[in-house]
């Protein structure tokens, strides 16, 4: 009897304890779920150097808003975030403008006075206006393997200064194209228009500014329509740009499935870079009036940047990138893969305005 009481006993508590056990796994899902969704108010960054700190050092924590979140959370929450822009083909095709006389000499010209019409939106808290009218590169910048926290500086293009938002082109006089969403919640009197922003060599960039190369914002004109995917600003300087910058061609005509497209910009607030070897994500036509979808290495920072053909004639302006490219974590360090241009995956394509809709 004894036995028998002690058995149904045991049962009792096994139950009970498995009960308790179901519930509290439960609940601990909704937790994760609530961490999960917290954690979205923090950049890729924050986090990398969150993961990277408590690696070097076993105790404490970088953030006192991450001191809740243990390690695996966070990776976790880095490895299923999609990059919006990435590379889009098996190599990553970005280069510095001055390495175009190498690689496509029959270019270079071209695209040189091509890019005194493409400047970066730079925050003025990176830039000193000198007594004489000159403007300089602050020495605070951070170098782009730190500002999106690789683990060395052996990435390409790590030694290079990250301080751009955007891109920008001129489309008329004193008047710049740029993605609307790089001035969504930004105030514009808070950032130069600045060209010439690129590397002279392998070494250095060009630190010291002409005064006709910086200009103050006076206006922002945001054109965004969700529904009708129309998302570009059009920027209004103060005085008038120099003779040398000016407004790109437009061409609205079709585009054939095997032209090569180019663009240039400055991805990721890098320096400016020039891709090439894109193409037309597909030889469909899209049933969308106002974007088109291309094949090519854009990446945030590209934003506004222009779509341009051979003869350096501008037919669109990068708006994002559908996912294409993940973040993943290797040793706590980030890196990027290229996605699969086969159309598997989560590999849409990249969004381009039409240069048609700027221009109406």
């Amino acid at each position: 009897m004894k036995k028998f009481t002690f058995f149904l006993l045991f049962i009792a508590i096994t139950t009970f304890s498995l009960y308790v056990g179901a519930l509290t796994s439960k609940n601990t899902h909704f937790i994760s779920q609530r961490k999960s969704d917290s954690l979205r108010q923090f950049p890729d960054t924050v986090i990398l150097h969150e993961i990277r700190f408590r690696r070097l050092n076993l105790n404490g924590f970088k953030y006192k808003e991450l001191a809740n979140y243990v390690s695996d959370t966070l990776i976790h929450e880095l490895i299923v975030r999609k990059r919006k822009r990435g590379i889009g083909g098996h190599a990553d095709e970005r280069n510095d403008l001055y390495r175009m006389k190498k690689y496509i000499p029959d270019s270079y010209d071209l695209f040189t006075k091509v890019a005194k019409s493409v400047p970066a939106l730079i925050p003025k808290k990176y830039i000193n206006k000198n007594s004489n009218g000159s403007y300089s590169f602050k020495k605070n910048i951070n170098l782009y393997w730190k500002a999106y926290a690789f683990c060395d500086a052996n990435v390409r293009f790590g030694l290079q200064p990250s301080c751009a938002i955007g891109t920008g082109f001129i489309i008329k006089d004193n008047l710049i194209a740029t993605a609307g969403h790089c001035f969504e919640g930004k105030k514009s009197t808070d950032f130069y228009v600045v060209f010439g922003y690129q590397m002279l060599n392998e070494d250095d960039y060009n630190r010291n500014l002409k005064k006709e190369d910086v200009y103050e914002i006076e206006s922002v004109d945001l054109m965004k329509s969700m529904k009708d995917k129309i998302d570009f600003a059009l920027i209004k300087v103060k005085g008038k740009l120099s003779l040398d910058k000016k407004a790109l061609v437009p061409r609205t005509s079709p585009i054939s499935p095997k032209e090569e497209l180019y663009t240039l910009g400055y991805p990721q607030g890098i320096p400016l870079k020039y891709a090439n070897n894109g193409r037309l994500f597909s030889s469909k036509p899209s049933s969308d009036k106002n974007i088109f979808k291309i094949k090519l290495d854009l990446f945030e920072g590209n934003s506004g940047s222009p779509i341009l053909d051979k003869q350096g004639n501008v037919l669109g302006m990068v708006l994002a990138g559908d996912v294409d490219t993940d973040i993943f974590i290797e040793n706590d360090c980030p890196y990027l893969y290229n996605c699969d241009l086969n159309g598997h995956g989560s590999c849409i394509g990249e969004s381009i305005q039409y240069i048609s809709v700027i221009h109406k």
